[in-house]
């Protein structure tokens, strides 16, 4: 750690809060979205990354449950504890370049590799952020390696993002949803993660998400709309647009989404330097059931079958609907705006 990087951090973050709290007094926008609490957040997670000790657990953990998943091309270094501590972290060296620097690598591997490489890191991270809940939050491509062997390394855990198992499955369904052009569970999503403003139009706002599907519509065709210095793609352009109508909408932006919404855009743009025709949400359609199995028990399968059916399924009619599970597996349907009841499905198993 740098000399003095406490002290200036400090100086940073008062200037930071003090900005904040000055715009949330006088600017409409500030209060909607909260930004006193979404500054607050960000600043406890830039003190956390001050103390490596934090860095080194989550390095570890995250090492370990890689290495539970044996023949993955993506590798977390080792960390030599015993060298390590609050100000130093001692690693091993990793093989490669970033991929802000990798175009030599990069060109020396056939495009399957790459391909291959790029699907890998998408599953590593999905399965961080999807079935944990712990993720890697800050994926740019200088935090990510690539060897003439065509392994990927991920290095630098000091921002990590948690999200619990409802905002998990809330992302879930919300990219399944742009995955297959459902605005009705891409809306049902939206409404459970960041709620519902008063006076707020539920059928305009299902309109307004289309509008932003219909633009992106198209994966891999439409990847140049994803950013403007050639790298990401259609999930960069879609969460970037997201993002604007869920802060003019007056929504209230969690700072955990909000670190997995930039999670997912970063991420994308990395994967697009791998395999320059990735496509986030073509890879959310591909591994979307496996990333649904992690919950074993009956009350967790009737729910991803829930999960899975509302975001993929064709849309047969317009009523925002919220869906409970039951000990039993009984599936209830309630109208959002009423809660009148829908009816129920049989019990699911399995």
């Amino acid at each position: 750690q740098r000399p003095n990087l406490r002290r200036q951090v400090r100086a940073d973050s008062d200037i930071i809060m003090s900005l904040a709290e000055r715009f949330e007094r006088t600017a409409s926008w500030a209060q909607t979205i909260g930004l006193t609490e979404i500054a607050r957040g960000f600043l406890a997670s830039l003190a956390e990354e001050l103390d490596y000790r934090g860095e080194i657990r989550q390095t570890v953990a995250m090492r370990e449950d890689l290495g539970a998943r044996p023949g993955s091309l993506v590798r977390i270094p080792e960390v030599f504890v015993e060298l390590s501590g609050r100000q130093i972290i001692v690693l091993e060296r990793m093989p490669g370049r970033p991929l802000t620097r990798g175009e030599d690598v990069l060109g020396s591997l056939s495009m399957i590799a790459r391909r291959e490489a790029a699907e890998q890191l998408f599953v590593v991270v999905a399965r961080q952020m999807l079935e944990s809940g712990v993720f890697h939050s800050d994926l740019h491509a200088g935090n990510i390696m690539v060897s003439d062997a065509a392994r990927v390394g991920l290095i630098d855990f000091g921002a990590v993002g948690r999200l619990d198992s409802r905002d998990r499955r809330d992302v879930l369904q919300l990219l399944l949803a742009f995955e297959r052009q459902n605005s009705l569970a891409a809306t049902n999503a939206v409404i459970d993660l960041f709620g519902m403003p008063a006076g707020l139009d539920l059928r305009q706002v299902q309109r307004e998400i289309g509008q932003i599907m219909l633009r992106y519509d198209g994966g891999v065709a439409s990847a140049a709309a994803g950013t403007t210095d050639g790298f990401g793609g259609a999930a960069s352009g879609v969460f970037r647009e997201l993002l604007s109508f869920i802060l003019s909408h007056g929504f209230t932006m969690p700072s955990a989404v909000a670190q997995a919404f930039r999670a997912i855009t970063t991420l994308e743009d990395s994967l697009r330097r791998l395999d320059p025709n990735a496509d986030l949400l073509g890879l959310v359609r591909t591994h979307g059931r496996d990333l649904l199995a992690g919950t074993r028990d009956v009350r967790g399968s009737a729910q991803d079958a829930v999960l899975y059916a509302g975001a993929t399924a064709p849309v047969t009619n317009t009523s925002i609907t919220e869906l409970d599970v039951d000990a039993d597996g009984r599936i209830s349907l309630r109208r959002f705006n009423d809660g009148a009841h829908l009816g129920t499905l049989p019990g699911f198993a399995g």
